[in-house]
C-alpha cells in the first residue's frame, strides 16, 4: 500500500478537496511543506532509480495502472462486467459492513451527523475525516480491481467517525442534560 498509487495519488486527493472547500493557501506558503515534498521526492526517485528499469516498468505500467483500470485475470470482459460481476462497485460496503460489525453500524450515523453539522468552514478536523472516508471509499469502489486490504488505510477514519458518534451522542448528550 505505500508503494503503489495508493499512498500517493489518494492522499493528495483528499488533501487537494480539503484546500479547495477550505479556501486555504497558506500551507503553500510554508517552507517545511515544500522541504517534505522535496525530501520525498528525492527518496521515493532514488529508490525507483535504485531498482532498475524493468521493476519500474513493470511496478507501474503493468501492476498498478492495470490494477486500476482493469481486473486481473478477467481481461476478456467488458468494463460494466468488472464492476458488476466479480466484486461489483458496492462490494467494500458490503465488506465493511461484515467485517466491522459492529461499529460498522456506526458508520453511517457518524457521516451524518458530520454532515448535517455542515463543518466544511467551522470545524477542519471534521470535514478531514468525512472527506477522508468518502474520497477513499469512492476511488476505492470505483476502481474495477478490489481487495480487503486495500480498506487499511481507511482503517483510522472509521476509528475517528465511530469515536465522533460516541462524542456527540454520549457526551454531548451528558452536557445538555446537566
Amino acid at each position: 500500500m505505500v508503494k503503489t498509487l495508493h499512498a500517493l495519488a489518494l492522499p493528495a486527493l483528499v488533501m487537494g478537496i480539503f484546500l479547495w472547500m477550505r479556501h486555504d493557501r497558506r500551507v503553500f506558503r510554508e517552507p517545511y511543506v515544500w522541504f517534505g515534498v522535496v525530501l520525498s521526492g528525492l527518496l521515493l526517485g532514488g529508490y525507483y532509480l535504485f531498482l532498475g528499469q524493468e521493476f519500474r516498468q513493470h511496478f507501474f505500467l503493468e501492476e498498478n495502472l492495470k490494477r486500476m483500470i482493469t481486473v486481473a485475470g478477467d481481461q476478456q470482459h467488458s468494463a460494466w462486467e468488472a464492476y458488476w460481476g466479480k466484486r461489483p462497485i458496492f462490494w467494500y460496503g458490503l465488506v465493511i459492513w461484515f467485517d466491522a460489525f459492529p461499529w460498522s453500524a456506526l458508520l453511517p450515523v457518524g457521516l451524518f451527523l458530520v454532515w448535517k453539522r455542515r463543518p466544511w468552514l467551522n470545524s477542519p478536523k471534521e470535514l478531514w475525516v468525512f472527506l477522508w472516508v468518502v474520497v477513499y471509499f469512492v476511488a476505492l469502489s470505483l476502481a474495477p480491481e478490489k481487495h480487503e486490504r486495500y480498506l487499511m488505510p481507511l482503517l483510522p477514519a472509521f476509528g475517528l467517525l465511530v469515536g465522533y458518534v460516541y462524542h456527540r451522542l454520549l457526551h454531548e448528550a451528558s452536557i445538555s442534560e446537566g
